[in-house]
């Protein structure tokens, strides 16, 4: 993602270190950001979700280190497609193959599981966020989500 936000300061975020970086990283997880309070404008989360634990520590996270009225976007497979325990072992299997030829160990076969749109808006409305639009593409099985922090 970094070649699209050029022009913008932002931080990279992710629990492993990618191997060639070019752009400001932290290594840590989206449940206990390394971040201050109220010190960013935007986070953008880029088919994530379903390796979080916690969609509620996602959402009490971002919110506590966007500054006021600040923009939370979504984009995450949501397909019944990718709830198919066959798929799932298949992908699992690959991406485990991968990272062990990278000589990574794959924190995905923690809590990984893909999430449907159902569970991820139900957890947006327990939040402090409001959406301001939402889309959602059959053809890619990928929804689009834009979020607002409420002002307290």
């Amino acid at each position: 993602m970094a070649k699209y936000f050029t022009e913008y300061n932002y931080i990279g975020l992710d629990p492993i270190r990618p191997n060639k970086i070019n752009y400001p990283f932290l290594q840590g997880i989206v449940e206990a950001l390394p971040i201050n309070n109220d010190s960013l404008n935007l986070c953008f989360c880029k088919d994530s979700l379903s390796y979080y634990r916690s969609l509620t520590l996602v959402f009490n996270e971002t919110n506590r280190v966007l500054k006021k009225n600040g923009y939370f976007i979504i984009t995450e497979f949501v397909g019944e497609y990718y709830n198919n325990p066959i798929i799932l072992y298949i992908r699992k299997s690959v991406r485990r193959l991968i990272g062990l030829a990278q000589g990574r160990i794959s924190w995905e076969d923690t809590e990984f599981k893909f999430r449907l749109r159902n569970s991820i808006i139900k957890s947006i409305k327990k939040s402090n966020f409001i959406i301001l639009k939402e889309q959602y593409k059959p053809s890619e099985k990928r929804m689009y989500i834009v979020l607002q922090k409420l002002t307290n």
